[in-house]
């Protein structure tokens, strides 16, 4: 599995449910992009590349400030 580019949506239909799942880049260069999203999310699911262990501290700065700003 590679990176994800931009932004990519799929809806899932469960039972009664219609769940929505925003899979978002990371690139620093979308990261700008999150924002937009926040108001709809009601959940996160942060993935990370652990074999790049020399992004990690860039990683944790990101998860830092995604996580200051509220729904």
């Amino acid at each position: 599995v590679g990176p994800t580019h931009g932004c990519v949506r799929t809806e899932l239909r469960l039972e009664n449910y219609l769940v929505n799942i925003l899979d978002i880049g990371g690139a620093p260069e979308v990261r700008g992009s999150w924002r937009e999203h926040y108001g709809e999310a009601h959940g996160i699911i942060f993935v990370v590349d652990s074999s790049d262990r020399q992004r990690m501290k860039e990683v944790k700065e990101a998860l830092v400030d995604l996580l200051k700003h509220p729904r």
